[in-house]
């Protein structure tokens, strides 16, 4: 048997290529109606619970949908070479797709082997909801998540998001 290195004359075409034949597969959306699908296992029955009834009093009263998705990491989706914001944002347009009313929708997505987290909103926010999207998650998420603490962290970022939500106005809807 005879092998042979091959040398690929361009590195970052190879690179290209093997970014773009990975396989990605998006962690489970909840269906419609649900909002919590935990696949990394980080939520307290309890703090599911909160995070449940937030989400769907937020979704009753005011027709926001707001759904939280944890996965042990982004590599156990087949990302190997993309930032938390860009895979927040593909998986955010992956579920569009199947949801009403998604744009005004609010992703939470926390990735907990790669110890990051990304509040992604909908079109019809605009950046009306950076700011407090931003203050959410450096003011009552990471100090939870840095004590190890991610259940308490999620919920209590869930329901800072729900209180704080529907007093943002969003872009008028077309």
């Amino acid at each position: 048997v005879t092998i042979e290195a091959v040398r690929c004359p361009n590195p970052m075409l190879f690179t290209l290529l093997a970014t773009l034949l990975t396989q990605v597969t998006y962690p489970p959306c909840p269906p419609e109606g649900q909002h919590v699908a935990d696949t990394a296992r980080l939520l307290s029955d309890a703090d599911a619970a909160s995070v449940r009834t937030a989400c769907e009093k937020l979704q009753r009263d005011h027709a926001i949908p707001l759904v939280v998705i944890t996965i042990p990491s982004m590599s156990s989706c087949g990302i190997r070479t993309t930032t938390i914001e860009r895979f927040a944002t593909q998986v955010f347009d992956y579920y569009g797709a199947t949801r009403s009313n998604w744009t005004r929708g609010i992703l939470v997505l926390v990735s907990k082997d790669d110890r990051k987290a990304r509040i992604e909103c909908g079109h019809d926010w605009g950046t009306s909801l950076n700011g407090q999207s931003a203050s959410v998650m450096s003011g009552t998420m990471v100090p939870q998540f840095r004590r190890g603490d991610y259940s308490k962290g999620i919920a209590s970022g869930v329901a800072a998001l729900a209180n704080a939500a529907p007093g943002i106005r969003t872009r008028p809807q077309s």
